[in-house]
């Protein structure tokens, strides 16, 4: 595909349907992990992302660089959501 050329409706469910397989083999995985996985730019992803979700074929959890993916029927475990906030929460500082 030429550089700026969109992609066809094909090229996006096929990324999708990559996406997915992953995501229901090894559920609550960030999008750094599967993007290097499956060999497609995070950037590629975005939109077959956001149509799987919109479906409800994919859940998420988590915020922005901690959102993790999860197929539908799936609930991450207490131990990812503990993760999940221990990492988005503001570090502590020894100010005084």
């Amino acid at each position: 595909r030429a550089y700026g050329a969109k992609r066809t409706p094909e090229e996006i469910e096929a990324i999708g349907a990559k996406f997915l397989e992953f995501v229901t083999e090894n559920h609550g995985q960030r999008i750094e992990t599967i993007s290097a996985a499956v060999n497609i730019p995070t950037s590629e992803m975005q939109i077959p992302i956001k149509k799987l979700i919109t479906s409800g074929e994919v859940k998420t959890f988590g915020e922005r660089r901690a959102t993790r993916y999860f197929p539908k029927g799936v609930r991450p475990t207490k131990a990812m959501v503990d993760e999940i906030k221990s990492a988005s929460a503001p570090a502590a500082t020894d100010a005084e």
